[in-house]
């Protein structure tokens, strides 16, 4: 099957053209294509109108500085940039809220940003056009409505300017008074620079990663080693029980910050054990970022005693890990469901696209006792809602044009006992699209998805299946194929909770999950749990079998 778009293919075409550039060159030149491939997520773009939600998904996807700044540089490493002459090694390094990225700021006009694939690329520069983009109106509304000076009432202006009110003016900018003269002063033409990107790069700036991973934990590669593509939080929580150890101290800390007090109420009232679990980890989390960092110590240091190691990525690939030592675990928690098992688990945080293809290649490279590849993410769906969970068997991957067929560990009957009656619905045998960006999406691509019947839109699962294939078979991935990938040695499964349906009217992919995404989020983590604990289990009732 062939999903394309001209339009966005000609952006791309262009972007890239544009990128072999060894010197600066305006992002404005860019503009005009990017207008054209009239992105679904920036729906404004050809308006005059201010476009709050583009610019709100834009500004959370960049780092706080970006305000500030007129250069960005793109690069794959430090070590890069000082070869081709620029000293970052002192820059400060700053994050953006919502997008695990590495960027780096020399504090004046200039952001640097790390570059782990192409994926990256396919994001930074539509990102940046939409910040730019809606930047210049929101700049020229400032300055018709001081057209005789600025007012001290920057907060005011700025909710007249964006046609929003308090509460989104304060959660995008954090320095009102600045914003507003920087606005009033200047529209935004950033210029970019591509310092050359390259494949052994990035597979280079993977071995690093996981360099420090085996220095971290010695023994990894003689393991047998259940692999997760999840996150930093929802496997841990289920396994360690710290929430449920520190229950009265969670609660407490919950009730003395504003907005979680009804959430506590809630959970007191709940007669449901396992939606007061969810909501219990949902808390933690939420308590973790206002008490200064004191729970937080107290888990990982707990985590630490049960045999739970964190990882922090390196300082190129933005991809945190997590290992979690059954052959410890058991004999503090899981002793009746592991045994002696000197299994782990690595969980890391998932990454951007075509990362995810390196991450999974590096694993199976050093890794000779590899027993699962699981995946669970965030998707789009064309007709499920936010919470919703989708399971495909199969995916049409937009990088390489191959359709993937395979049969997923994981069925809705695993899910079914974890999510309450009328809360959330599962779809199972669903059939999925990686996209290539959240930008790369246009009105006319996503009707000729769901005309071709795929309903759940992602953008790592054709990459993993990319590195799946070259474990099973004994050559790289194809290209333009359509492709069976057994599964009889190694389990796949994959499930996506739903973020935002593209054609509804509940709120999108600039408004946080939030509550909504917890349970699916749950649900699924038990579901992978569970399968990797019955076939530790079934291994270990084989191995004594031979005995």
């Amino acid at each position: 099957m062939k999903i394309g778009n001209k339009a966005i293919d000609r952006f791309i075409k262009l972007a890239y053209m544009t990128l072999r550039s060894t010197v600066k060159f305006p992002l404005s030149r860019l503009e005009q294509s990017y207008k054209a491939m009239r992105p679904f997520m920036h729906a404004k773009a050809e308006s005059a109108e201010f476009d709050s939600d583009a610019f709100l998904y834009a500004s959370a996807r960049l780092p706080s500085c970006i305000f500030k700044a007129q250069h960005v540089i793109l690069g794959q490493s430090i070590t890069y940039f000082e070869e081709v002459g620029i000293s970052v090694s002192k820059w400060e390094e700053v994050y953006a809220k919502a997008r695990r990225r590495r960027y780096l700021y020399d504090g004046k006009d200039t952001v640097a940003a790390f570059i782990s694939s192409k994926s990256d690329i396919d994001d930074v520069i539509p990102t940046l056009l939409c910040f730019q983009i809606e930047w210049n109106k929101l700049a020229k509304n400032i300055r018709l409505l001081s057209a005789e000076g600025l007012s001290s009432d920057y907060e005011g202006l700025l909710v007249k300017a964006t046609g929003t009110n308090s509460s989104y003016v304060n959660s995008v900018f954090s320095d009102l008074e600045g914003t507003v003269k920087s606005l009033y002063s200047f529209d935004c033409n950033f210029s970019i620079q591509n310092f050359e990107a390259s494949y052994s790069r990035y597979m280079k700036e993977t071995s690093s990663w996981w360099d420090q991973i085996c220095s971290a934990f010695p023994d990894i590669e003689g393991r047998e080693v259940y692999f997760v593509s999840s996150n930093t939080h929802s496997l841990i929580n289920i396994i360690s029980g710290f929430a449920e150890r520190t229950e009265a101290e969670i609660l407490k800390t919950a009730s003395s910050i504003d907005d979680l007090e009804e959430l506590v109420r809630t959970y007191e009232c709940s007669s449901s054990s396992l939606y007061k679990s969810n909501l219990l980890y949902y808390l933690l989390m939420k308590c973790e970022s206002c008490d200064g960092g004191v729970l937080r110590k107290k888990r990982i240091a707990w985590e630490e005693s049960l045999g739970i190691k964190r990882i922090r990525s390196s300082r190129f690939l933005d991809v945190p890990t997590q290992i979690i030592d059954f052959g410890t675990v058991a004999k503090t928690r899981m002793s009746d469901r592991i045994g002696d098992s000197n299994a782990i688990i690595l969980n890391i945080d998932y990454p951007l696209g075509r990362t995810a293809y390196f991450v999974l290649s590096k694993v199976s490279e050093h890794i000779d006792k590899l027993r699962g590849v699981y995946v669970i993410g965030k998707a789009a769906s064309v007709f499920a809602e936010r919470g919703d969970v989708l399971i495909p068997s199969s995916v049409v991957d937009l990088h390489n044009g191959n359709n993937y067929y395979f049969s997923n560990a994981i069925g809705a009957s695993d899910l079914e006992k974890y999510i309450s009656q009328g809360s959330h619905s599962i779809y199972d045998k669903q059939r999925a699209v990686t996209v290539l960006g959240t930008f790369l999406q246009n009105r006319k691509l996503l009707n000729d998805i769901l005309a071709a019947g795929i309903t759940d839109i992602e953008m790592e699962f054709g990459p993993y299946l990319a590195a799946f294939y070259e474990i099973v078979y004994p050559k790289r991935y194809p290209e333009e194929e359509i492709i069976t990938i057994p599964s009889d040695s190694i389990d796949l499964g994959i499930a996506h909770y739903v973020s935002d349906n593209p054609f509804s009217t509940s709120p999108g992919l600039s408004h946080a999950l939030a509550l909504d995404g917890v349970e699916a989020t749950y649900a699924v983590s038990y579901a992978v749990l569970d399968k990797i604990l019955s076939d530790i289990s079934k291994r270990r009732r084989g191995l004594d079998d031979t005995c």
